[in-house]
């Protein structure tokens, strides 16, 4: 009797240690400079709303810690453009520093692969905007085609939004 209610104490204990490690990566918008940017930390909230964006919503949530099966996602900013680019995978970090962003910060972690109660966090690319999207709400390709966004890669794996 009492092997079981350690387990289901201890199961308990690990359910509600991986709940509170979840955190809401929120969507900002300027439409001065028709840009998104998604950040999870507190010091991207404040660079967001220093710049004049506005909070849309919360988008996904993310995981704080990293956890075996995920990798950090980052924030990266374009002067010249005045663009985020909010990507996990070494080929978006790759190709953003490519053309001269910068790291800022890690904003939390995704998992690599999909697991349960995950959904794809998929990024866009605006050429006419020269905005980065990134978004793990259900939209399908049409629907960012015809708001002038190509879909680039899935960037990761995250909770969705309640």
């Amino acid at each position: 009797m009492k092997k079981i209610v350690l387990l289901v104490v201890f199961g308990t204990l690990a359910i509600s240690s991986f709940a509170q490690t979840r955190i809401p990566l929120k969507l900002y918008w300027s439409a001065p400079r028709g840009d998104n940017f998604s950040t999870a930390t507190d010091q991207g909230i404040c660079d967001a709303l220093a710049a004049g964006y506005t909070a849309a919503r919360i988008d996904c949530y993310i995981l704080k810690d990293n956890l075996t099966g995920t990798r950090p996602l980052k924030t990266l900013w374009h002067a010249q453009r005045a663009d985020n680019i909010t990507a996990s995978t070494e080929q978006a970090i790759d190709d953003a520093e490519s053309v001269n962003y910068v790291h800022l910060r890690t904003e939390g972690y995704v998992y690599t692969t999909q697991v349960a109660g995950t959904v794809p966090l998929k990024l866009y690319w605006s050429e006419e905007r020269q905005d980065n999207f990134i978004t793990a709400l259900p939209i399908n390709d049409q629907t960012m085609a015809n708001e002038g966004y190509r879909f680039v890669r899935i960037e990761g794996y995250v909770f969705p939004a309640q």
